[in-house]
């Protein structure tokens, strides 16, 4: 397994102070990071930045509206231009966040549009070299997993999988231990978060069992990127830090727990 930072952290930052942030993550020992396609507007300098500083793309990360039948022809258009960002990039995983209704309640409709539209945009994805994983938040999970279930059931385990975020699942009252044995045979990237209080603080400052989740990790066999992610103003989350130090933190953290399973 491979710890990987999502950016989000330095998003007040991004995109001027991107190559800044980089850097620290890279002198922390991260050995990947995952990205906003809306940061990266020199794709060339980018890829051979993350180079020079030794690390990988693990994802490049996008949000689209996947239910809404008007917006849909704008979120294809958009969805396009960050897959051959991607085939640019040379980066075979796009993490794409769906953006429900404001109520977070889709009709069975919207359920149908949705999975059909993440079919579309894994083609399209596949066709430049990557491929959808769809990452939730905690709406997914919530009505008894509605519409968590309703991607996995009717979407195209070749075209679409899941980028899991299992604070986002626990937040919304889900096991993540649980999760992952549900979706197992679906999951092919990872977010790591801790939970205090319905607040995410850094590794190992909250009550998420980390050890518990990195044991059930290992026993479903994945082998990919876990993402320490923490919110951009980590403080107003909970935590006691400001991002990059939050970020260092969770590195640290989730480090020992690999190291003495190792």
């Amino acid at each position: 397994m491979m710890i990987g930072c999502q950016m989000v952290a330095f998003a007040a930052e991004l995109p001027e102070s991107l190559y800044w942030a980089l850097e620290k993550v890279a002198a922390m020992g991260f050995l990947g990071v995952e990205v906003g396609a809306r940061f990266v507007d020199e794709p060339s300098r980018f890829a051979e930045f993350i180079k020079g500083v030794h690390l990988d793309i693990a994802g490049l990360h996008t949000g689209a509206d996947l239910w809404n039948s008007a917006v849909l022809k704008s979120s294809q258009n958009s969805f396009v231009q960050v897959a051959k960002l991607a085939e640019d990039l040379n980066c075979p995983r796009i993490i794409l966040s769906g953006m429900g209704p404001q109520d977070r309640k889709l009709s069975d409709e919207g359920l149908r549009v949705q999975a059909e539209v993440l079919n579309k945009l894994g083609v399209i994805a596949s066709e430049h070299g990557a491929k959808v994983l769809y990452h939730n938040h905690g709406w997914e999970f919530m009505d008894d997993e509605r519409v968590i279930g309703s991607i996995v059931e009717f979407t195209d385990p070749a075209a679409v999988g899941l980028a899991v975020d299992l604070g986002w699942a626990e937040h919304a009252g889900r096991d993540p231990v649980e999760v992952m044995g549900k979706y197992q045979e679906r999951i092919e990237h990872i977010h790591i978060r801790d939970l205090r209080h319905d607040k995410f603080v850094e590794l190992g400052n909250g009550k998420t069992d980390l050890n518990k989740i990195i044991r059930k990790v290992s026993e479903i066999g994945y082998s990919g990127w876990l993402i320490v992610e923490m919110e951009p103003h980590a403080p107003s989350y909970g935590g006691s830090l400001e991002p990059a130090e939050s970020i260092a933190v969770g590195y640290g953290f989730l480090q020992g727990i690999l190291h003495k399973r190792s």
